[in-house]
């Protein structure tokens, strides 16, 4: 009984721990760079055609093009750029 009540315990502060780590606030801070250079992107279209263009951009992060990241048409599907701005 006490075994599954330290079981508890551990399980519930685990998620706390994890979010708190500095790989997760690392990718948590590259995430809120990239969404904010394709809401900069979005704000500044004009047209669909400018949409359409903002939709195939790649966001650099840090300065640096990766091959394999999303462009931001993702990101606006996902309605991930509707959130707090800074």
């Amino acid at each position: 009984m006490l075994l599954l009540l330290i079981l508890a315990a551990v399980l519930a502060v685990l998620p706390v721990v994890v979010a708190r780590s500095r790989p997760v606030q690392l990718m948590r801070a590259d995430l809120t760079e990239v969404l904010a250079a394709c809401r900069a992107r979005y704000e500044a279209a004009r047209t669909a055609a400018d949409t359409v263009e903002a939709d195939a951009w790649q966001p650099p992060l840090q300065g640096v093009r990766r091959p394999h990241d999303p462009t931001c048409g993702p990101y606006r599907r996902r309605n991930m750029l509707a959130g707090a701005r800074r």
